[in-house]
């Protein structure tokens, strides 16, 4: 069970980001105009290479999203899809830190997912706060 499984991973992985679509994974709810940063793992590397392929042989999949592959080195664990009700980076540049950390707290009590959630932001905002002190 756990090879086939690995080979559906596989093969519905490079449609798990917004740069891609198929109806089957993605409802088409986001804007099309928006840019996206994808952050990711090394690990997420081989995945990025896929999707540019994909992309290059079958345009019709795209989403024409702009979106730029950063590639994280804090942790080498997957990223994940926003959960609902998950702040996203818009949120992050339009009502800033407090705003959003109070949000994850209030959605913490959800699920594991989102008490996971929560930490990863605290984690990759402590990271770019020691990011911006270096640079100044």
């Amino acid at each position: 069970m756990g090879a086939c499984n690995a080979v559906l991973y596989a093969a519905a992985h490079p449609f798990s980001w917004l740069d891609m679509h198929h109806p089957a994974v993605w409802k088409n709810r986001h804007c099309n105009d928006c840019q996206f940063i994808n952050l990711m793992s090394r690990s997420e590397e081989r995945f990025s290479a896929i999707r540019t392929f994909l992309r290059s042989m079958r345009p019709d999949l795209s989403t024409k999203i702009d979106s730029v592959n950063a590639y994280m080195t804090v942790c080498n664990t997957p990223c994940y899809i926003p959960l609902p009700g998950e702040p996203l980076f818009t949120d992050l540049s339009r009502y800033g830190y407090n705003w959003c950390y109070n949000r994850y707290v209030e959605i913490r009590k959800e699920s594991d997912n989102h008490k996971r959630v929560c930490k990863d932001f605290q984690l990759l905002m402590t990271f770019l706060e020691s990011n911006s002190i270096q640079e100044k």
